[in-house]
């Protein structure tokens, strides 16, 4: 009897082990898929902003170069311009917010804020540090980069 008794309770401890270590495994696995569902959300988040700011771009060609001249030419156009480049900011800041520390985004930011170096070295919001931080940091390296010559 004691040996069935034994039995009994080693295997019961056997099962608790079992089951805990389901349990432990079954929390890593649901960890990992949270992980990886926020990390595909983020990542959707950046590319849905840069469709916006490229829609941006092919409503308003005129615009994207950024050429200076051609801008200030008419000021209605101006007015329109400054919409644009804070339409361009606001994605951007979105892009940097869902994955600021990607390389690759930020190469990409930084090679089209170039094109508008001119405007956003006196822009009033980049001035009053609306942007985010990073965000300013790529700013200040864009005119700094392309804008030796602006005022």
């Amino acid at each position: 009897m004691f040996k069935v008794l034994f039995e009994t309770n080693f295997l019961v401890a056997i099962a608790n082990v079992v089951m805990a270590i389901l349990a432990i495994a079954a929390a890593i696995i649901a960890i990992k898929q949270l992980n990886n569902s926020k990390s595909e959300s983020r990542i959707a988040t950046a590319k849905t902003a840069y469709q916006e700011y490229l829609k941006l771009c092919f409503d308003y060609p005129m615009f994207a170069d950024g050429n200076e001249s051609e801008i200030k030419r008419n000021a209605d156009d101006y007015k329109k311009y400054r919409w644009f480049v804070a339409k361009m900011l606001y994605s951007f800041e979105q892009i940097i917010e869902s994955l600021g520390n990607d390389k690759e985004w930020k190469d990409t930011i930084q090679s089209q804020l170039k094109y508008h170096a001119w405007h956003l070295n006196k822009s009033s919001s980049v001035k009053r540090g609306d942007w985010d931080a990073q965000l300013t940091k790529l700013i200040e390296k864009a005119v700094k980069e392309k804008c030796s010559h602006c005022n």
